[in-house]
């Protein structure tokens, strides 16, 4: 399985970099002036993620339609809002942390949504394939909560169709029976589920590699236009 990348290693592994570590960030830190432009200064791994948005940024808008295009340009600003408000913790003597753990966890995702999108050449829309006000799960609601974890339901839930018109019969249903095993081994990430041998109380490092591994055996699936069942825990 592919474990839940840490920050520095998502922007080696999504944007090209060499290492997150040795990137300069994007923004010009001789004029910086917000608390959050400093913090992204101020931290490697922090820069290195705000290069590899901005590489990632820039590749999506090459690959998408002139619609999907603007429509990232306006999700980008929203995005940008989002990580700025990381800086709002007036009167905290923790400030610093906070702001560091916010932005960490906000540039993450976004990495995550901007890799998709240029992957699947379309805008990735906000938010999973489900309805999250009826979400009723631990997993659910984890997935609805991390804008990343979206993206990746998003993203299976089109490429689990695209798999079954390519395949024949026989692994078609081969990968139907597959799903249903998939899916249990997702909400096995559920902690609260008593006597669930495969529970974890890091319900989002769970759910972070697996739904990141069957995007990678969906995809692999249509380039090969075959499937053989991974070794997955309830198949094993």
């Amino acid at each position: 399985m592919v474990l839940f990348l840490s920050l520095a290693a998502a922007v080696a592994f999504r944007s090209g970099t060499a290492r997150a570590d040795d990137a300069a960030p994007s923004v010009d830190c001789s004029k910086a002036s917000t608390v959050v432009e400093h913090a992204i200064c101020n931290k490697k791994n922090l820069a290195g993620a705000d290069r590899g948005i901005a590489a990632l940024y820039a590749k999506a808008l090459g690959v998408l339609s002139p619609a999907d295009a603007d429509a990232l340009r306006a999700q980008q600003s929203d995005w940008l809002k989002l990580r700025d408000q990381c800086g709002r913790f007036p009167g905290n003597p923790k400030a610093p942390t906070d702001i560091d753990d916010c932005l960490d966890d906000r540039m993450t995702d976004r990495l995550t949504v901007l890799e998709l999108t240029f992957e699947s050449k379309k805008l990735i829309p906000p938010g999973p394939s489900f309805d999250c006000r009826r979400a009723a799960t631990p997993v659910e609601h984890e997935i609805c909560r991390k804008a990343y974890l979206a993206a990746y339901d998003r993203r299976i839930a089109e490429l689990y169709p695209q798999a079954l018109g390519v395949l024949d019969a026989e692994d078609a249903d081969q990968l139907r029976t597959d799903q249903r095993l998939w899916l249990k081994m997702r909400d096995d990430c559920n902690y609260q589920v008593p006597g669930n041998p495969h529970a974890t109380s890091d319900v989002e490092g769970c759910l972070g590699g697996i739904l990141a591994d069957r995007v990678t055996e969906l995809q692999k699936a249509i380039a090969d236009k075959k499937f053989s069942r991974p070794c997955h825990p309830q198949s094993c």
